[in-house]
């Protein structure tokens, strides 16, 4: 009797300590905020209009009139465009283009890469704001927040498909918005 007691002791203490992690992993979770983006501490400065006619990176990228016709023929990344830039530091950098699609099956939204000498690459995903289906002239917006002393040297413009498809862009701008200290 006295080995049963002494097991029923141990499993109730190994319970009781499980659920004091548990409840002290919540409060750390509860605790955390999510991003919030820094004040803007001036006003957005325009630093590149892709032009038709520039010539896209991706061979599957054709200008037709004002608007980019983009083909996937699978799902991955298409390149579209590099931007060479300098003096920046402490912004927000945004792409702004607006996105038409028909009949496309798989999702497709945008995707920017910006590299920071010394530091690498980061990315900044349109994810919340993905396209599929039928849509006319979808103004998206993406942006990166770069702290002070964060000094990128080249944005790299993609179309992220999750699958084959196909869309249109058009009014592709990328823009710079000081900000205040983060």
């Amino acid at each position: 009797m006295s080995i049963l007691l002494i097991v029923l002791v141990i499993l109730a203490a190994v319970v009781v300590a499980f659920i004091a992690g548990a409840i002290a992993v919540l409060l750390v979770l509860s605790r955390r905020r999510a991003f919030q983006p820094p004040a803007a501490a001036g006003t957005p400065r325009q630093i590149k209009a892709i032009e038709p006619g520039e010539a896209p990176l991706a061979s599957t990228a054709v200008w037709r009139g004002k608007e980019l016709d983009v083909v996937a023929d699978a799902a991955g990344a298409v390149r579209l465009f590099e931007v060479p830039v300098d003096g920046l530091e402490q912004c927000m950098l945004t792409w702004r283009l607006r996105i038409s699609t028909s009949q496309l099956a798989s999702a497709a939204y945008a995707e920017m890469w910006c590299r920071i000498a010394g530091d690498g690459e980061f990315f900044s995903r349109a994810l919340n704001q993905k396209l599929s289906g039928d849509n006319e002239a979808v103004s998206v917006e993406l942006p990166f927040y770069l702290k002070k002393g964060q000094r990128p040297d080249l944005l790299k413009l993609n179309m992220v498909f999750e699958g084959p498809g196909a869309v249109r862009l058009q009014d592709m701008e990328v823009l710079a918005t000081p900000l205040a200290d983060w």
